[in-house]
């Protein structure tokens, strides 16, 4: 799913009116109304939480450089792998400029 056909911007805008991308993790490939969602294969081990959160920050670091803002919402394990993605971006000293916020819902 390319992002140019995932995301709509019509509801989510910063206060400036700039666009941004809220981005959902989901285990489901149903896709999104609103939005984009990044899928990862779900399965309960820290090895796929990893490895996912290091494709979700190759994503963030897309947005980045395309300079969009963006939300990120986790459900639960889904939020174990924002938080992943997080300590590798401060680790990486790659501050993401772009995230404005960050939910996690139901992680453990």
């Amino acid at each position: 799913m390319s992002t140019s056909e995932a995301v709509t911007y019509s509801l989510w805008q910063d206060f400036n009116r700039r666009p941004i991308h809220p981005i959902g993790l989901d285990t489901r490939r149903n896709g999104a109304k609103e939005g984009e969602v990044f899928h990862w294969s779900g399965a309960n081990s820290e090895r796929a939480r990893s490895k996912a959160a290091a494709k979700l920050l190759r994503h963030l670091h897309s947005l980045e450089e395309r300079g969009h803002n963006y939300h990120l919402v986790g459900h639960s394990h889904g939020g174990s792998v924002i938080w992943n993605a997080l300590q590798s971006s401060i680790l990486l000293k790659r501050p993401l400029k772009g995230l404005q916020s960050w939910t996690t819902i139901g992680t453990p």
